[in-house]
Parts: C-alpha cells; structure tokens; sequence
C-alpha cells in the first residue's frame, strides 16, 4: 500500500473553504448517488482518535494527532485493488484552515487506519474542528465524510506547520 500527500492550499478563509468543500461534495453525492445504490456498496470513514501533545518532540505541545479508518465493504472477491482520495481539513478557532488532501492505493484490505500529524498547527485556545472528505474511486464510486469538534490547549514557538501521514 502507499499513499501521496498534496497541500492545496495551507491557508483558506473559513467561508471560502466551506463554500468550496460542500460544492465538491454535493457534485460529488449527487454524480454517486445512482452509482451507489446500483452496486448496493458501502464506504465510510470514521475520524477514531485525536489527541494533541509534542509529537515531534520540539518542546512544544502545538502538535494535533488525527487517527481515521476507513471502512471498504462490500468488496468483490474478483477485485482487490483499491484507491481512494481524501481532503483532511483542520481549522483553528480563529477560522483559519489547513486543508491537505491524501491518495491511498492498497489491495486486500477492508480497514485502512491511517494516522494524520499535523505539526505544529495547535497555537490557539479554543474548539478545532476535524473535517474529512473522502473519495473511493477503485473499485466501485462512493463517498464518505466525518467531523469532529476538539480543544486542544496548546502554544507554538512560531514554527511553519507540517503534515504527515502513516499507515498503521
């Protein structure tokens, strides 16, 4: 299995960026939707841990952990590649939103777990909200989604933000 990282953009306004997720996903339910229910699939991801803390050990606690899995059911026993895309998006209380996107390429798996490190990113009090957009392309077409409100209390010594996966 391997996966590819891209960074569309590492600041959007908050309104920008909700406009721009929830026009992508509903071309991308509506085009699904008949597809969906003709194959009778299933594709769900579900955010399963976050936690904050010096992941990168730099001293400081400004580090946010993001554990997803990633549910392929219904696979045909003749298919067992797999590839699907999905936007992970992490906006501090100020409104500003980090937004990466991740492709995972695998075969003959029906959990993905994969873990999401955003360096860096914790340098505000308040609620930070987890948004996961996703998209299976092989074997069939479906979508899935997940949100997740957090707070974690943290500081930073000013460092650029990085993000990292792994699969686990």
């Amino acid at each position: 299995m391997w996966i590819r990282i891209s960074q569309l953009s590492n600041r959007f306004s908050m309104k920008k960026l909700r406009i721009l997720s929830l026009v992508f996903f509903l071309i991308i339910v509506l085009q699904s939707s008949a597809a969906t229910s003709a194959w009778g699939t299933s594709f769900n991801v579900r955010i399963y841990q976050t936690y904050y803390g010096d992941i990168d050990d730099d001293g400081y606690e400004d580090d946010v952990f993001v554990k997803l899995k990633f549910y392929l059911n219904n696979l045909d026993d003749d298919t067992d590649e797999f590839m699907f895309r999905y936007s992970i998006v992490l906006t501090l209380p100020s409104g500003l939103s980090y937004q990466y996107w991740v492709t995972i390429f695998g075969e003959d798996e029906s959990i993905v777990t994969v873990d999401n490190l955003f360096y860096n990113h914790a340098t505000e009090s308040g609620d930070y909200i987890v948004e996961v957009y996703a998209i299976l392309y092989i074997p069939y077409f479906d979508t899935a989604e997940a949100h997740l409100v957090f707070d974690p209390p943290g500081s930073s010594d000013g460092l650029e933000p990085e993000f990292d996966t792994v699969i686990s």
